[in-house]
């Protein structure tokens, strides 16, 4: 006959391995599931960064500027803001507002910023013009995000205080081939570097730019400025009509809402775009 101890003891002892056992199978499920949620963040992170993800964030870059003609012709009615400015606090009163709408991919907006793109700045930090720049992304039909990517990169620029620097960087670095795209590593290393950025702002940059912070400022940029300049274009009669095409394409110049016939300025005078600018501007 079985001693009532002995088995009392087995039966503890057999509770205790089993409780050990599913402890150890909980601490295994549980570490699984780390894992797998470790895992999934780093695959999302790299389809973002690589693949330039349509994420993004809402953030809006401190220079942002609203077009106030598109808002009196009533193609951005509730004021949002559509350009990035560039020293806008020391234009002179009765400074000519000078805007410049342009995609990273256009080939002839390169042309044009190599020519007057660090004039542009500085007539704007002397406070000759106010000047803000209306980015587009229409050219995303080249490939997903090819436009927008860069767009991104620019707004965060501006974030860190770089947006001039960065901008010029873009066009300097364009793909000879239309349609080819920015690198990841141009637009998150190469060029902010040449924007001057090192260290903790480099590093704020690049998580700016890899979670797509700006991306719904980039969005509202490119609706807003395209809804206007199509609106231009049609009221002006649009393909019939040269001046409704100029409006249609980039680079696109207006002062205080007038097209700046861009295909005149002699980029071996630079004086040339500060008196086109005044004259434009009456």
């Amino acid at each position: 006959m079985a001693n009532p101890s002995t088995s009392r003891r087995e039966a503890l002892k057999a509770q205790q391995l089993a409780a050990e056992k599913a402890a150890r199978n909980r601490k295994m499920v549980g570490l699984g599931a780390i894992v797998v949620a470790v895992l999934l963040v780093v695959i999302l992170a790299v389809v973002l960064i690589s693949q330039g993800g349509k994420g993004g964030g809402s953030v809006t870059p401190p220079n942002a500027v609203v077009n106030s003609y598109g808002v009196q012709a009533g193609t951005n009615p509730n004021s949002v803001k559509d350009g990035i400015g560039i020293a806008q606090d020391k234009a002179k009163p009765g400074a000519p507002v000078v805007q410049l709408y342009a995609d990273y991919q256009c080939p002839g907006c390169k042309a044009f910023d190599e020519a007057f793109g660090v004039t542009l700045n500085e007539l704007a930090r002397s406070g000759e013009i106010k000047y803000s720049v209306q980015i587009e992304t229409f050219l995303d039909r080249l490939g997903t995000n090819k436009s927008t990517n860069p767009a991104i990169g620019a707004a965060c620029a501006d974030v860190q205080g770089v947006f001039p620097e960065y901008h010029l960087a873009i066009f300097k670095g364009q793909p000879t081939k239309e349609g080819a795209g920015y690198t990841t590593e141009q637009l998150r290393s190469t060029f902010p570097a040449a924007a001057g950025l090192t260290g903790e702002k480099l590093t704020q940059f690049q998580s700016c730019f890899d979670t797509r912070a700006t991306a719904t400022f980039v969005d509202q940029q490119n609706k807003f400025n395209t809804a206007y300049t199509t609106a231009q274009y049609t009221k002006l009669g649009g393909e019939t009509n040269p001046e409704a095409k100029a409006w249609g394409s980039t680079p696109l110049m207006t002062v205080n809402g007038k097209r700046l016939d861009t295909t005149k300025l002699d980029a071996a005078n630079q004086a040339s775009l500060l008196e086109a600018i005044k004259a434009t501007a009456g």
